[in-house]
């Protein structure tokens, strides 16, 4: 790939590792939302009798911030975790691409010294 073609690539996953640190953001804040509006659930609500905090299932309730004590509410966790891998995935990505385009430049730099240094023999001759 041409210098051009390597400066779109990381300008481009530069991007989208944005966007994903902003998604890691949202869901962070979801879930902690959602943590908070369980606990707060929890202790406004009575027990039954194993324990388990008796909740309302109400349609349209959302799974993931009302439970009976066998939902799935690490849900938001688990997305978190997905966003976090994709983060790592950009940003190795990124650095070796980056990596990639200073060894073109580097070998560039060195054809164009050699070039000079041809050009310099040349005229000596």
């Amino acid at each position: 790939p041409t210098v051009d073609e390597s400066d779109g690539t990381i300008l481009m996953l530069q991007q989208e590792l944005e966007g994903a640190t902003d998604a890691i953001a949202e869901l962070k804040l979801a879930l902690r939302t959602a943590l908070l509006e369980k606990a707060d659930a929890e202790s406004r609500s009575p027990t039954s009798a194993e324990g388990l905090p008796v909740t309302p299932n109400e349609p349209g309730e959302d799974s993931m911030t009302w439970s009976n004590g066998h939902g799935n509410d690490s849900t938001p966790l688990f997305f978190a975790i997905e966003k976090q891998n994709e983060l790592n995935t950009a940003r190795n990505e990124i650095n070796r691409l980056a990596n990639m385009l200073g060894d073109a430049e580097s070998a560039k730099q060195e054809a164009l010294d050699a070039m000079k240094e041809m050009w310099n023999k040349m005229e000596e001759a």
